[in-house]
Parts: structure tokens; sequence; C-alpha cells
């Protein structure tokens, strides 16, 4: 079955968002009949094409898409998932709120939600100022949906924000916090929430994990592996200041070969080859029609190991560059060679596995190396 005719006759489907978005498919996705329920995860993808607190209007094709639907109205009910809200900046989950149809006073100038909050801090501690304060007011009379408000005021809102008493303002400030667009629509689960829903009956197919994690610092074998980890961690050190000089956020791909040096000489020798063989074709210029997510307005953040490291998005820019790291890498290369089978984390960690558990199948501790 081709993909118009999955979108028109389908009742569910299970799509990839890199596939959703691409201009010759998002088409089909908009042509297709209204959707009951859209759910996508990994929602925090949908940003802004730079992260500017400005440039609200100019979406990366994701958050274009999801606009799209909203505004021909393609979908009756949208559910946006994340378990990344770190990496959000301050105003992307309001970008997400557009998308679910908020609008109004609320997205017009992001610095107007950042009074609101303000105000919502200052009435934990103290008063507001009343520039701040009538900047909450006009939100909240120009939202038909804010909840009323915990406390009976006369006059208004500013002034009683500004002149509520102690033993009112925290009220005040859990009404404020609550009754945001982002405080009622968003809903966050978090290990505790799922505990509580099984003590509660609502989960009793599924019972919680207890994480029991314990750090076992080891110190490595010789002179010769604690050289190589020194050689490993220059190489990506300096290699993330010379990307994120290129552009901000671009070090981020060399968290890869971190994660990679953390986990056994054996991987990261395997993801220093590839880097080395994409090197060599930025030598001989054949890197040539390689995709970038640059093109995509893609953040690398959102990329999988497994895709960073087949596309390898973050290419020397010239030859001449590609050769300087070229020698890097055949040294941190060298360098694992000379290692042989020495690896003291997993030793450390057979060693206290065997001890413990007597050889049984279970993941006793997360050895950690000293830094």
């Amino acid at each position: 079955m081709d993909a118009a005719k999955a979108f028109a006759e389908s009742d569910v489907l299970l799509v990839s968002r890199e596939w959703a978005k691409l201009e010759s498919n998002r088409q089909i996705l908009l042509a297709a009949p209204e959707w009951d329920l859209v759910l996508m995860d990994e929602a925090h993808a949908a940003r802004r094409k730079e992260p500017k607190e400005g440039e609200f209007n100019t979406g990366n094709l994701l958050l274009e898409l999801l606009r799209e639907m909203q505004l021909r109205r393609r979908a009756k009910g949208v559910i946006l998932l994340s378990a990344t809200p770190m990496q959000t900046n301050p105003w992307e989950p309001w970008d997400l709120l557009s998308v679910l149809g908020v609008g109004g006073n609320w997205m017009v100038e992001f610095r107007d939600i950042r009074r609101y909050y303000d105000v919502v801090s200052d009435l934990r501690h103290g008063a507001p100022d009343g520039v701040s304060a009538e900047v909450v007011r006009s939100l909240v009379e120009s939202d038909r949906e804010f909840p009323d408000p915990p406390i009976r005021y006369s006059g208004a809102l500013d002034d009683a924000l500004s002149f509520a008493l102690a033993g009112e303002r925290e009220q005040f400030a859990q009404w404020l916090r609550g009754g945001s667009p982002l405080g009622r629509r968003m809903h966050r689960n978090t290990r505790e929430t799922l505990k509580e829903y099984h003590r509660r009956g609502l989960l009793p197919d599924y019972t919680p994990c207890e994480r029991a994690v314990r750090d076992v610092v080891f110190d490595y074998a010789s002179d010769a592996e604690r050289d190589c980890y020194d050689a490993i961690k220059h190489y990506i050190d300096t290699r993330f200041e010379r990307l994120e000089g290129e552009r901000s956020g671009k070090g981020f791909v060399m968290t890869i070969y971190r994660r990679r040096a953390a986990s056994s000489p054996f991987s990261l020798r395997r993801s220093m080859e590839r880097r080395l063989e994409a090197c060599e074709n930025v030598i001989k210029r054949q890197w040539l029609g390689v995709w970038r997510p640059e093109d995509e307005q893609m953040d690398l953040r959102d990329l999988s190991d497994a895709v960073i490291e087949s596309v390898d998005p973050a290419l020397p820019a010239t030859p001449e560059v590609a050769e300087a790291e070229k020698s890097e890498i055949e040294t941190v290369i060298r360098k694992l060679d000379a290692l042989g089978n020495t690896d003291s984390k997993f030793a450390k960690f057979r060693d206290g596995w065997t001890t413990t558990f007597g050889g049984f199948t279970t993941l006793p501790t997360k050895a950690a190396s000293r830094r």
C-alpha cells in the first residue's frame, strides 16, 4: 500500500517525524482525512529555525508541519510528548502551545511571559512591581479560560497582587502558575507518579522498578592506559571547541565519542575508524552530497548516535582541516591498539559482579573511571 492510500484508509498509523516533515510527504499527511488524535513523541524537536527569542515566525520543518496541521484543523486532538525538558529554551514550550491552539495576548511578546513568571516568583518573596503586575492583569483578563481566583478581591488584579497580604501571596502564586496555558495543558509524569498510580491500583499489571545504583571508583591499570585516555580526552575537547566555534550546538556530536570512551576501548575504536574514514573522504573531496542536518533545520541533539555516526554531520569543513584531524585520530587509534585487551573498567565490573552476585546475570553496579 502506498503512503497516500495508507493515510486515506488506515485508522491507525505509526510514522516517523523524519518522514512526515519532508515536503513531498507532508502534503500526503495534510491531505488525509481529519484525525481523531495525533500523538507525537520527542516533541521538543519541533523548534524555531534559530534559537532566538525574536524568531517566532521561523520554525524548523517539524514545527512548521505542526503549525500547518493546527491551522488546517487536521486533528481533533493533539498530544505532544517529551522526556527532554532540560534541553529547551524558555520560549520553546510556548511555541508548542501555539500548536495546541493557544493564542491571544499570550503569544504577542515573550517578554510578557517572562514578566508573568517573575510575578509568580516575586509573590513568594514579597510584592511584585506594578508594571509586571499590570502585564499579568492584561494576560489573565484576556483569557476566558483562566480559572477563578482563590481569593476574592476588589478593584483591579494588579493592585490585588501588589498589595496582597503575606498569607495571600502564596495562594496567588499557585493560582497564576496553575492557571497559565502551560499549567493547564502540561502534565508531568515522574517515577513517583508511576509509583503512586501503582499504589492506587491504576497500574495492576505494572510494578515500577527500583533502581539501586552504586558507583565503584577505579583507576587505570597502567600508565599506558591513562596516557590513552588523556589522548582521547584531548581529541574530544579540542574538536568540541572547534565545532562550537563553527556553530553553536555543533560540538554536541563529540559527546558520542565521550560515551564510546566511557563504554569500552573496542567501542571507541570502531567509532574512531568511522570518523577516520569520513575525514579521508573529505580529504579526497568525496563528501559532496552527504546529507547534513543543517539542510533539514535539524538540531543535532535530536539525532540518535547511529544516525550521527552514519552521516557524520560535523565533518571538517575543508581537506586541510580534515588532514589535521586525521592525524589526531590516527594517534588515538595507535594508543588504543597498544592497549591490546586491557580494559580496567570491565575488569573492575567483572570482579565486582562475580564477587557480589556469584556470576548471576544481574547488573550490579555502574563503574566510573577516575577523572
